[in-house]
């Protein structure tokens, strides 16, 4: 898929720099100058040097892009798409990349093969819920995410959990609170209680693999199903659900905001009626 994207000049300076301005990197600036419509002024062929003035608009053509993985017509609920975006809910079990063991049953297979496939919040396999994916890569950006868990055991106020995290020594998956790690940053806020376990809704100061279920584990409530880090085996995979997520368009400048429910596996123990 090629994007094209139109800018338009509000003060005179070189079209370099006003596009550097609109968050052009300078590697992708090198890609656009080797298309002979990467960028044109006024639909004219533009080099980066030359002078724009106020009036006239810019057009950015991004080479075109695919998805080479793309192999099953299997069907995952979009909460949102347009052209630079589009918003999985992924289901438990799924993978978001393709590895060893994990060919053709991945959220990479499934995406469109006329668009790039740039993750913007890798979900782990077992973790449901929202998948920002970027179109090509002008569209990358940060997202802001509130995940919901659920977790053993009864939590009665807020917490801000402050402890870093490292590799745990032997182990290629596990992480462990160190103090020779990464610094990890969580805050939980408990949203109900029921049946011996709690809502909570998570979400992150930092991104480190694994945080928030290593942390719950730490303070002594793992997450309901997360057999790795101390959890029970109420339910076949950890309970942690991306549930919120925003962030701001690369092309148009809204912000955009997508939740997302609570998968069925979360209401079904003991019978828990969802917050």
């Amino acid at each position: 898929m090629r994007r094209r994207i139109q800018i338009p000049v509000l003060r005179d300076a070189d079209a370099g720099d006003i596009l550097r301005q609109h968050g052009v990197s300078a590697r992708m600036l090198s890609e656009l100058k080797k298309l002979p419509d990467g960028i044109l002024l006024d639909y004219a062929p533009c080099r980066s040097i030359d002078r724009a003035v106020v009036g006239q608009t810019l057009t950015i053509t991004f080479p075109h892009e695919t998805n080479p993985a793309h192999c099953s017509d299997r069907k995952v609920p979009v909460l949102y798409e347009d052209e630079d975006y589009i918003v999985y809910d992924k289901p438990p079990f799924m993978p978001v990349h393709r590895s060893a063991g994990h060919g053709n049953d991945t959220l990479e297979n499934i995406s469109p093969a006329d668009c790039g496939f740039h993750v913007i919040n890798r979900l782990d396999r077992d973790t449901s819920g929202i998948c920002l994916v970027a179109k090509h890569s002008f569209a990358v950006t940060r997202a802001d995410k509130v995940y919901t868990a659920l977790c053993c055991g009864s939590i009665d106020r807020p917490m801000r959990i402050d402890m870093p995290i490292a590799r745990e020594e032997g182990s290629l998956m596990r992480r462990t609170v160190s103090e020779d790690g990464q610094r990890a940053v969580t805050f939980v806020t408990p949203v109900m209680q029921a049946g011996g376990y709690t809502f909570v809704s998570v979400s992150l100061l930092t991104g480190r693999t694994h945080q928030i279920r290593v942390h719950m584990s730490a303070v002594g409530h793992p997450l309901a199903g997360d057999t790795m880090y101390g959890g029970d085996t109420s339910m076949p995979r950890h309970a942690l659900h991306c549930s919120e997520l925003s962030f701001t368009h690369r092309v148009t400048g809204k912000r955009i905001r997508i939740t997302s429910g609570l998968p069925d596996d979360f209401i079904k123990i003991d019978n828990i009626t969802a917050p």
